[in-house]
């Protein structure tokens, strides 16, 4: 009985809330090149990214959150090195950023991206071993709405603290990406 109460009062609440007042949960995929930063350029050359991630945001309201799983690969910089290793830096990334749009009266929204999250960090040659260290990044982007879904283009950089005796890495990807 006490159950049937609650599912009636949030029915009834559901009912009162404004439909476009309702948080609205989008997901998106992207991918594109990303290119290392200080130190970490002058050992691997320009990597690619690939992510996912679920937003959450209540229309009108310019700031939403986004969580992110991305996956991150740098080969060895081989010009430099002369080397015909095989190394390989892949980092799997967790984040949670805050995206603050930007109003403009166009179908082209400008936003501002930043967040922190663990990073794991991991070579591909044998005996290396990986790490999981904490990071932030933020940067810009661009959405075009169409119909049903939503393109966009941003540029974000990433900086992972060092340990471990290891330098920080930073890298900037540029990625376009589906929302939906």
């Amino acid at each position: 009985m006490r159950r049937i109460a609650l599912l009636a009062a949030a029915a009834a609440l559901a009912a009162v809330i404004p439909a476009r007042a309702r948080a609205q949960f989008i997901f998106g995929a992207s991918g594109g090149p990303a290119f290392p930063l200080g130190s970490f350029s002058d050992a691997y050359s320009v990597g690619y990214q690939g992510t996912v991630s679920l937003a959450v945001g209540l229309p009108g309201i310019p700031i939403g959150f986004r969580a992110e799983g991305s996956y991150d690969h740098f080969s060895a910089n081989r010009t430099l090195t002369g080397a015909t290793t095989t190394t390989a830096i892949r980092i799997f990334s967790g984040t949670g950023n805050i995206v603050y749009g930007l109003t403009v009266p166009i179908i082209v929204t400008p936003y501002l991206i930043g967040g922190a999250g663990a990073y794991n960090v991991a070579c591909t040659e044998s005996g290396c071993t990986s790490a999981t260290r904490f990071g932030f990044n933020g940067g810009v982007g661009v959405k075009f709405g169409l119909a049903g879904l939503s393109v966009s283009a941003e540029a974000r950089a990433h900086r992972i603290s060092s340990g471990g005796g290891s330098a920080a890495i930073t890298y900037v990807p540029v990625t376009v990406g589906i929302t939906f």
